[in-house]
């Protein structure tokens, strides 16, 4: 894995990420397993991950799950799709279930997609949210793209299903200033 840190420097080696301790959410760490150093989100700016015969990209993101929300959390995004005008991301969330009364904790993962425009700082949560499911979608599409109703008019008629944020995506790249 090659991580880049926020000070531009670069590091070549073996790591683990690490996003939990026992089953208790905790900030994501990503630690050397030569020299056991650890690393916060603060100190990354990308990866690069070698999975087999894959090359995984990852990026630390400001993200938000509301456009009027004001917390901002910072994410570890897996790089779905990077292009001129907007980029996507695949953000791993937990859901800790139980504990309280019985002593068995359970923990669900799932992902959320994330927008980010190209000048934009933060990216919006475009996809699956726990508890919500897929509702709120096209309103969360109406209120990112305001500088683009013909994509708006789309997934509010479902000419673009709202669950195919990728499609969202490639449509306003391709589309978006022309």
């Amino acid at each position: 894995m090659d991580t880049t840190l926020s000070n531009g420097t670069i590091k070549s080696g073996s790591y683990s990420i690490k996003d939990m301790t026992l089953g208790w959410a905790t900030k994501t760490k990503i630690i050397s397993r030569k020299t056991k150093k650890r690393y916060s989100l603060e100190e990354i700016e990308s990866l690069m991950m070698f999975v087999d015969l894959d090359t995984l990209f990852y990026k630390i993101i400001q993200t938000k799950k509301y456009i009027h929300s004001k917390k901002t959390s910072m994410k570890l995004g897996q790089v779905g799709f990077r292009g001129n005008n907007i980029e996507l991301f695949y953000v791993s969330e937990y859901i800790y279930q139980g504990g309280a009364i019985t002593p068995i904790t359970t923990i669900h993962s799932y992902h959320h997609r994330c927008l980010k425009k190209k000048n934009d700082e933060i990216a919006y949560n475009m996809g699956y949210m726990y508890g919500a499911g897929q509702r709120g979608i096209k309103k969360r599409v109406r209120e990112f793209f305001t500088d683009y109703l013909k994509l708006v008019q789309n997934v509010a008629t479902d000419e673009i299903s709202k669950n195919e944020t990728m499609e969202i995506a490639m449509f306003y790249e391709n589309n978006c200033g022309k």
